[in-house]
């Protein structure tokens, strides 16, 4: 590197303002402004004067006194009390609405238990039993289509002519006339699809079995009473008719049902009814009206427990 373009960078700090000067080879000095000028030099002079610290953030260079921070806190404490004033009024404003939505509420819960419910007027067994003759007494054209809706062309004229025929018989209301021929379709309907479905003969069997399932518990509560505790006659009053034996009837012998009881009843309830059942053949024997034998088939019933029966009921 040539001699010439050497220099030395001499600091004088005994002066105010640092000046840098720089000095070659041949002695002669020569001056030179700093990087930042002379105010850099100042603030370096002024952080060594301070020892470190930053004046522009003192009071005494922002200006801010001891007033100045009362007035700002007391302005934020006004704000603070007028946000208050407003959540208060809120508040009350709200808690009126509350109060107004519940006398409403309660209004209106006297209002509708006051008020009676409206339900559908009960069809008669008589009423039942006379759509049933007419539509009989009808043409095979006229009749119901258990394979077509209720609504339909075919089952509306027949609807039509059912309720005209009894509405010139006995009064009585047309909704009501509509709901009993609506009943006795939906029997033609059933009938129909289990005669497409070859379940005819199953479906009468069930029935039956059903049939003699509660006819079994009702003969048998009529003569609980006289035989049994009120502890077991409540018990037997909790049961369903489901839980009583099956009675077949013998294809040999018309007048012999033979008995086949659940093998999932409880033991309690099959004793009870054993002894109700004793009660009753022998008032059977004292009457002259005729009954089915029945007699014990030595197995037990196929159908599996019912669901939602009482486990008290069951083993």
């Amino acid at each position: 590197m040539p001699a010439s373009s050497k220099r030395l960078l001499v600091i004088s700090s005994d002066s105010e303002d640092t000046e840098d000067s720089s000095v070659d080879v041949s002695g002669r000095c020569v001056t030179e402004t700093p990087m930042c000028g002379s105010s850099r030099a100042k603030k370096v002079r002024r952080r060594r004067l301070t020892g470190g610290s930053c004046r522009a953030c003192s009071p005494e260079t922002t200006g801010i006194t001891s007033d100045d921070m009362w007035r700002a806190l007391s302005s934020i404490n006004w704000k603070m009390d007028k946000m208050m004033e407003m959540m208060s009024v809120k508040l009350g404003e709200l808690t009126e609405a509350v109060e107004n939505i519940k006398d409403q509420l309660a209004a209106g819960a006297v209002m509708a238990a006051n008020v009676e419910p409206r339900t559908a007027p009960h069809i008669s067994k008589s009423l039942s039993h006379e759509v049933k003759r007419i539509h009989r007494s009808l043409e095979d054209g006229h009749k119901y289509r258990g394979n077509e809706k209720f609504t339909s062309q075919h089952n509306s004229a027949v609807t039509d002519l059912v309720s005209q025929r009894i509405s010139d018989q006995e009064e009585y209301d047309l909704s009501l006339i509509r709901r009993a021929c609506n009943r006795y379709y939906e029997n033609i309907k059933r009938e129909s699809k289990l005669t497409e479905e070859n379940k005819m003969e199953e479906d009468r069997r069930a029935k039956a079995l059903n049939n003699r399932r509660h006819r079994l518990l009702s003969s048998r509560r009529s003569v609980a009473r006289s035989i049994l505790t009120d502890e077991d006659c409540k018990y037997l009053d909790g049961a369903a008719a489901c839980l009583m034996s099956d009675e077949e009837t013998d294809t040999e012998d018309r007048d012999t049902w033979k008995v086949y009881p659940p093998e999932w009843r409880a033991t309690r309830l099959s004793d009870i009814v054993e002894r109700c059942q004793r009660q009753l053949v022998e008032l059977q024997k004292m009457s002259c009206r005729m009954v089915h034998r029945r007699v014990p088939s030595g197995t037990y019933s196929k159908r599996q427990p019912p669901k939602g029966i009482n486990s008290i009921y069951l083993k």
